[in-house]
């Protein structure tokens, strides 16, 4: 990855590029975590992972350091992604509504 640092009233930060993500056609932000959907349909989840809302399972870590394909969507269909505090979401291109991270019993992220 390329990276930049960059200073703003006092504030150091760096602007990364992820080559892994070219063709982003949406990004989708949570409490700690983010979702990209790249124009193939493909979805990536980076950053807290503690409810699986980055990357579901197989992957287990608590915090994705480097965007991970989301596994279980290759047959949907995706055409926008959110993200909440703990809970990522897809609206397929059908319009049905897929969710994973924390909630329980079909109830996603109820503080949200």
């Amino acid at each position: 990855m390329n990276s930049e640092e960059f200073h703003l009233d006092g504030l150091t930060s760096t602007l990364t590029h992820i080559p892994t993500l070219q063709h982003a056609a949406q990004v989708a932000v949570g409490h700690d975590h983010g979702l990209v959907l790249l124009a193939t349909g493909a979805v990536y989840g980076f950053g807290g992972n503690g409810h699986n809302q980055a990357a579901p399972f197989p992957v287990t870590d608590r915090i994705v350091h480097q965007p991970k394909l989301v596994a279980g969507l290759d047959s949907i269909s995706v055409s926008t992604v959110h993200a909440s505090n703990f809970t990522s979401l897809v609206v397929s291109e059908t319009g049905e509504l897929f969710a994973w991270g924390a909630g329980e019993q079909g109830s996603r992220d109820g503080h949200d």
